[in-house]
């Protein structure tokens, strides 16, 4: 009688089958990536200075943002994550903010809504979206400061994608 090759008596052929494929090459285990958002008034963003909330409106992530005219003023992040995403709306005036992450050099991010009618003030005039990004990263703790870069600090949401194991 001739045994198949892979044939294995003592156990039995579910198990032999699934330590086949735990043992082989094929078996990788990818991590599971999620992501995770928090509007500007959640307690994981620590800010320094004086801020005030927005006026209430659709535009914004979660219906408002907070702002800040101080010179001195941060709003920091802490996550654990390989990517962040920084979420605002637009005005149709000068509006900027400074972001950096994990003590670099900031990067002015323009909150201007361009293809708006330029005003001197008021009111977003584009509903929000992702205005910076930081990919790559190491799957490691990291915070991301805002402070202000010429006239304001503006902080509306945060999303960041953090690895798990599948297991």
């Amino acid at each position: 009688m001739t045994l198949p090759l892979l044939y294995i008596p003592s156990v039995p052929p579910p198990l032999w089958i699934l330590l086949i494929l735990c043992f082989s090459p094929l078996a990788t285990f990818a991590a599971i990536e999620k992501n995770v958002t928090v509007d500007d008034t959640d307690s994981s963003i620590l800010y320094t200075g004086t801020f005030h909330l927005g006026s209430p409106t659709n535009l914004d992530y979660g219906g408002n943002h907070m702002l800040s005219e101080d010179i001195g003023a941060t709003a920091k992040f802490t996550f654990t994550g390989t990517a962040v995403y920084m979420l605002s709306p637009k005005w149709p005036y000068g509006v900027d903010t400074a972001v950096s992450i994990d003590g670099g050099p900031s990067t002015t991010v323009d909150l201007v809504d361009h293809a708006a009618p330029q005003t001197t003030g008021g009111s977003e005039s584009l509903a929000y979206s992702v205005v910076w990004s930081k990919t790559g990263l190491t799957n490691t703790s990291h915070t991301v400061q805002l402070s202000r870069a010429n006239n304001y600090v503006i902080v509306d949401g945060f999303m960041w994608v953090f690895s798990s194991s599948p297991h």
